[in-house]
């Protein structure tokens, strides 16, 4: 088997990545409306991605951006690899590929989340060296979702910490033992 990743190179690229990403779907609300804006998005730079491919079929991929209020975090909005590809350690290739772009780029730390009953996408994010910052509902007030962060500057993680739960709107429901046990 031939394996590759890459970041966007042509925009020839985008339709087979938004096919492999509907195919992937996860029952997020409105996914179909996501996936149109981040076709535009792609095409003009302001989201990045890493495609992995086997044999010239997408087969995984992850989809990055600054986080629009929060700006020295940067933000995973979508990482997946299909089923058959699952455990060769493409996820955690394309992790350490975010975080290097992050670093180069003067991001602070990173910030996604994800469904909290995904035991292993947390499992996974806690090995990549992730913490859990909150669990709200984001996208369906009956699912809830558990953020997740990996600072990258110690130095800013307390502050960092406060604003993502200023941005959600429980900074009380955070409460400071916690922040402090996160940030260690």
């Amino acid at each position: 088997m031939d394996y590759s990743f890459h970041s966007l190179q042509y925009t020839r690229d985008v339709p087979r990545l938004l096919d492999f990403l509907h195919g992937q779907e996860m029952g997020y609300p409105r996914f179909d409306e996501w996936l149109q804006r981040t076709e535009h998005e792609l095409i003009a730079g302001y989201k990045q991605v890493i495609i992995a491919e086997s044999d010239r079929r997408v087969v995984g991929d992850a989809i990055f951006q600054p986080h629009k209020e929060i700006p020295p975090l940067l933000e995973i909005k979508n990482m997946r690899v299909h089923g058959e590809f699952r455990m060769r350690h493409f996820g955690g290739f394309m992790m350490r590929q975010i975080e290097i772009y992050a670093r180069e780029q003067g991001f602070h730390g990173l910030i996604g989340d994800i469904r909290a009953d995904q035991g292993n996408v947390k499992n996974f994010l806690i090995a990549q060296r992730f913490t859990e910052a909150v669990t709200l509902s984001l996208y369906d007030s009956s699912v809830p979702d558990t953020v997740m962060v990996k600072f990258l500057k110690a130095k800013e993680s307390d502050s960092l910490l406060s604003r993502i739960g200023k941005v959600e709107g429980l900074i009380t429901l955070i409460p400071t033992q916690k922040r402090l046990r996160i940030l260690r």
